[in-house]
């Protein structure tokens, strides 16, 4: 974990889960591993609530799979507000098959250079790590670098 605190930057992420439980590990996990600012949401409609106020958030790590709104739902709704964030998507699901069904209909939607990355729950701290870092451009975390998927 040394060079994850090394090599940080002042990297603010948001993260969304309805199990408050994995939330709280995952938002754990990265203020205590990699002393990033990390903001948790229950809901998707509260995170979205919030980021309709900010536009500084370098990573959103998102469930797939909840109730009131699914994680692809979201990223397009994100998507239509801020483009930008198209690229700046983790998604977690303990259902990688039908994550992948969502998030395929919800990519059919929009044009992006990549897909989001996809990661099966559990997820390691030191995967996510490695999965935060990667999605902002940290080279020297480069085990996803190749995981990302070109559209086409």
């Amino acid at each position: 974990m040394d060079a994850y605190r090394q090599n940080r930057a002042a990297l603010r992420v948001l993260c969304v889960d309805d199990d408050e439980l994995l939330l709280e590990r995952t938002v754990h996990s990265l203020t205590r591993d990699a002393d990033w600012e990390v903001l948790g949401f229950d809901t998707p409609r509260d995170a979205l609530s919030y980021l309709r106020g900010q536009a500084d958030i370098d990573v959103i790590v998102s469930d797939v799979m909840m109730p009131t709104m699914s994680g692809p739902d979201l990223y397009l709704a994100c998507l239509n507000r801020a483009p930008e964030l198209a690229n700046r998507f983790i998604f977690l699901s303990g259902e990688v098959t039908n994550a992948r069904r969502l998030l395929g209909v919800a990519l059919r939607q929009v044009q992006v250079s990549e897909a989001p990355l996809l990661l099966q729950k559990p997820v390691s701290t030191e995967t996510l790590l490695a999965a935060v870092a990667a999605t902002v451009g940290q080279k020297a975390y480069a085990p996803f670098a190749s995981v990302r998927r070109k559209r086409g």
